[in-house]
């Protein structure tokens, strides 16, 4: 557990500075997989839409969402790779949801 811990610290940190590729590198493929730690995945999420790789993006959010129903983070940057690939409604659906699930998201108001 602590090894991931630092790992997640790691990519947080690769994130913040905007490395987003070296990110996704140190991750690895079996950061989007079932039993990999939320942030961990969330950030793999996060990197491929900063990247503009907007359907991977998708995928990895989507899979998250299905092992992870209420994680409202997630719902949020589905959200927004369904937007910048144009699917508004597919968009607004995720931000309401986030909404649902957390009523004070000041996030999911300002992106729906």
């Amino acid at each position: 557990m602590l090894e991931n811990k630092n790992l997640v610290d790691q990519l947080v940190a690769l994130y913040r500075g905007g490395k987003y590729k070296r990110l996704l590198e140190l991750a690895g493929p079996k950061a989007n997989t079932h039993g990999a730690p939320i942030q961990l995945r969330l950030l793999c999420g996060v990197s491929k839409l900063a990247l503009g790789e907007f359907t991977e993006a998708v995928t990895i959010l989507t899979k998250l969402i299905n092992d992870h129903p209420k994680y409202t983070d997630a719902y949020n940057n589905l959200g927004l790779a369904y937007k910048k690939r144009g699917e508004l409604e597919l968009a607004e659906e995720c931000f309401a949801q986030n909404i649902k699930l957390d009523p004070k998201s000041v996030l999911g108001y300002t992106n729906l």
